[in-house]
């Protein structure tokens, strides 16, 4: 197997000092990944033989250090890239908890497996200034989702996006 680093706050932020943030806040986003792999086994997926089947999150002081990083440069926007931010749900409602009281006025847009979506986690989420979840909808049909192993149901589907439409946020599927 790989070497992966283990503990993710023990690797340096980017040298943002070396550019000018500010050119970039102009333009749009700030991007940043607060985990690393996943556990799954979604059989069209590359990421989790890449990573070993193995998730390792950063702290949610170092990821708030690179978020005032942004802030400071003027961005508004932050994307965070990871393929499921919500794939632990404990960390993840802590995470955006500590990002509201940050208080550093951005908005968010995330990634989110569907079964990752629950009412309590999206509305701490968009306490913290989530707007908009991109969602993998990668079939409506039961049998294909099943032959998928993506260990969700249709019903799992309906509810996330009535959970995530009903509270006002951004959705955007991707098929």
């Amino acid at each position: 197997g790989k070497d992966l680093i283990t503990d993710l706050n023990s690797i340096p932020l980017p040298a943002y000092d070396l550019v000018r943030m500010e050119d970039y806040a102009q333009f749009g986003p700030a991007a940043i990944y607060a985990a690393r792999g996943c556990p799954l086994s979604c059989k069209f997926c590359t990421l989790n033989e890449l990573w070993e089947y193995r998730y390792r999150k950063r702290s949610s002081e170092n990821i708030i250090e690179e978020l005032e990083i942004f802030k400071d440069a003027g961005f508004k926007r932050v994307h965070f890239k990871d393929e499921t931010i919500t794939l632990d749900k404990r960390w993840c409602s802590e995470l955006f908890d500590e990002i509201a009281q940050a208080n550093l006025g951005m908005n968010y847009k995330a990634k989110s497996r569907v079964d990752g979506i629950n009412p309590e986690l999206l509305e701490r989420m968009m306490n913290a200034g989530l707007d908009t979840i991109h969602t993998g909808v990668e079939s409506i049909s039961q049998r294909n989702l099943t032959s998928m192993a993506k260990q969700i149901s249709v019903a799992q589907i309906e509810d996330a996006f009535e959970t995530m439409l009903s509270r006002g946020c951004n959705v955007n599927p991707v098929y």
